[in-house]
């Protein structure tokens, strides 16, 4: 293994065990928030956190893509790096600015019963704060510090958790336990302070326009890509609320989609995590190297989608009876439904990585736009009729529609990449849906899960698709042999 090959794979491999340790905070506040909170109250709690990402993702800028492609070209020089933070900061925050003005005008005077104004402090808090952390920590993953990257995950669902339940508990105020997400997003602005401090409190140099505008132009042609992205991941609920009226029916949405998203974009951010080290074989003119990594990630990541499907198929329904009660229990048909949008996630994030390391946004464009048109237009044909559930198989279209844009676009080079995940997608299926008709006690169900898994995991290992010397490579990388 090539020492490039090594760094690669030791990246990519901290940067999962990171974000692997948030899932246990992940799993309390999916159940102990609803639980403690009931149907219609967390159903607000999570109509307000769709309204914050969408508008968290109107300032985003292409920050990420920013520094993930121009960083690695400074150089190391460490002046020219602090140069290109501050006036990305700059210019990030005038934007935040601008649009928390234009938000407030909106929330105020033309759909004041769209969102409680109370709310508005907080979102704007949470819009300001985020920025400035999320520029700092994009900072930290173009210059490949990808533990301190990753560890924010972490920190922010411990804080998460920790911060909803305690004010909560303490005052019984839905506002109370929003505010909770401005004050973590406070910490983790300090917390970027401290581990980007060499950078940020250098002599601060002003980036005039006409330098930025370059990397502005970057940045933006994969701005509105990912707003649209976020659209497509987080806009059901303002859809069910919209066209039911009702916040129960928001609830068993966004639990099924909080299951698909931090398991998806877990799994997806494996691909993020290759960009920086990606670009530089791209750069070398190693382009089967980039192929090459990009197929053996797709192939365990669709296989690690499918062993969490299949415990989500078989234990789900009897587990989400105990743990969040009868009151939940239309969230298990509405997660089954989400999950199948697993494979196309992956697909997406793959060829969004070829999209920047190609420098190719406008492939990241149409896959959203068709992505985004498919799901507004499922939303409107199924929700009024069923609910959450029309929710779902809308999102599924939109998570399907994006992925067919790489596929078609990248088809020559994919053709060597995609066998081996269309197996492992076709062989999970196969033995994960016979789950659905199940439906018996926890202890009978998980025994019928682990069988499916061992039987899976048996048949993938047998045709070499999963190979033992996968994992010894990432530990031996891990521990720098």
């Amino acid at each position: 293994m090539s020492y490039t090959s090594q760094e690669t794979l030791r990246t990519v491999t901290i940067g999962a065990f990171w974000r692997l340790l948030r899932y246990p905070f992940l799993f309390l506040s999916l159940i102990v928030i609803p639980r403690y909170m009931g149907k219609e109250l967390y159903g607000q709690f999570a109509y307000f956190t769709s309204v914050l990402t969408i508008c968290e993702a109107f300032t985003g800028l292409g920050n990420l893509q920013i520094f993930g492609r121009f960083i690695p070209e400074q150089g190391r020089n460490k002046d020219r790096e602090a140069h290109l933070l501050h006036g990305i900061m700059y210019w990030s925050n005038l934007l935040v600015a601008g649009f928390a003005v234009l938000v407030s005008l909106y929330f105020v005077l033309v759909q004041p019963e769209s969102f409680p104004l109370r709310w508005l402090p907080i979102l704007i808090c949470i819009m300001v704060a985020g920025k400035i952390q999320g520029t700092t920590f994009a900072f930290l993953y173009g210059r490949n510090e990808i533990a301190r990257f990753s560890a924010r995950e972490l920190i922010r669902s411990a804080l998460t958790f920790g911060l909803i339940v305690g004010l909560y508990a303490w005052t019984g105020s839905l506002d109370a336990a929003l505010w909770a997400l401005a004050l973590n997003e406070i910490a983790l602005m300090l917390l970027s302070f401290w581990w980007g401090r060499q950078a940020l409190f250098r002599p601060w140099g002003y980036l005039p326009l006409k330098d930025f505008a370059p990397y502005f132009l970057f940045g933006a042609t994969f701005y509105i890509p990912t707003v649209l992205l976020f659209f497509l991941q987080r806009s059901a609920p303002l859809f069910i609320r919209g066209l039911t009226g009702r916040y129960e029916d928001v609830a068993p949405f966004d639990l099924a989609n909080q299951f698909l998203m931090t398991t998806g974009m877990f799994l997806g951010l494996i691909f993020t995590t290759l960009v920086p080290a990606l670009s530089k074989l791209h750069a070398s003119d190693r382009g089967a190297e980039v192929v090459a990594w990009n197929r053996t990630a797709l192939a365990w990541c669709g296989a690690a989608a499918f062993l969490v499907y299949a415990g989500l198929v078989y234990a789900g329904r009897p587990a989400i009876r105990l743990l969040l009660g009868a009151e939940f229990a239309d969230t298990y048909g509405v997660a089954v439904i989400t999950g199948l949008a697993f494979s196309p996630m992956l697909v997406s994030q793959m060829g969004m990585n070829f999209a920047v390391v190609r420098k190719k946004p406008s492939v990241y464009a149409a896959s959203t736009v068709a992505g985004v048109i498919a799901m507004v237009a499922g939303s409107f044909l199924l929700i009024p009729r069923w609910k959450a559930e029309g929710a779902a198989w809308a999102t599924l279209a939109g998570h399907t529609a994006a992925a067919l844009v790489y596929v078609v676009y990248y088809r020559h080079t994919f053709l060597s990449m995609l066998p081996d995940f269309l197996v492992v997608t076709g062989l999970g299926l196969l033995i994960t849906l016979p789950g659905v008709w199940l439906d018996r006690e926890l202890p009978v169900m998980i025994g019928a899960g682990a069988g499916a898994v061992l039987l899976y995991l048996a048949l993938l290992a047998g045709l070499k698709i999963l190979r033992p010397a996968d994992v010894r490579a990432a530990m031996n990388a891990v521990r720098n042999k």
